[in-house]
């Protein structure tokens, strides 16, 4: 009976060393599985990060692109559309009738369109106050023209006669 007893005991001890070997395997495999998807999380982050000017730029001035990569590091082409050039005519019309606007000329011509989306987001507060002196006291049907009225017209153009009125006044349309 003492050499059976030492066989179970040896299966046994072969068996815990097996079962502990595979827990720590499997252990170190589900570590490997986090320390990979908080990398892929991390870079998915960064793409994302990195992407988010083109995609700004895509909205805000009309553009079509082409991802080459879309992967970081990122590889977008930006390309203008008859959109792009109708809303850069209409920005350039309120630059010329009001010389503190900022028209991006050289960007443009360069085709650093990431530059025209920052000049354009900058001007923000130059447009709202030329527009709260150009629409003083217009108002239609009991509402007063404000509240990025000018922006929106660059960006989107209007077909609000009071608004294109005012446009026409002002040297713009």
């Amino acid at each position: 009976m003492k050499d059976e007893t030492k066989r179970y005991l040896k299966i046994t001890i072969v068996f815990f060393i097996i079962l502990t070997s595979i827990r720590v395997y499997l252990m170190i495999e589900r570590q490997n599985t986090i320390k990979e998807m908080e990398a892929q999380e991390q870079l998915d982050m960064q793409t994302t990060r990195e992407l988010f000017p083109y995609r700004s730029a895509e909205m805000l001035l009309h553009m079509d692109s082409v991802y080459h990569r879309e992967q970081s590091p990122v590889d977008v082409e930006l390309i203008a559309t008859d959109q792009t050039l109708a809303m850069l005519e209409r920005w350039e019309a309120v630059a010329t009738a009001y010389p503190t606007i900022a028209y991006p000329e050289d960007e443009i011509d360069q085709g650093d369109w990431l530059a025209v989306v920052q000049i354009f987001q900058n001007q923000s507060a130059e447009l709202r106050a030329i527009e709260e002196e150009m629409f003083a006291g217009v108002e239609e049907e009991g509402i007063l023209l404000r509240g990025f009225v000018l922006k929106n017209y660059i960006n989107n153009d209007t077909d609000n006669e009071l608004v294109l009125s005012v446009l026409r006044e002002n040297g713009i349309k």
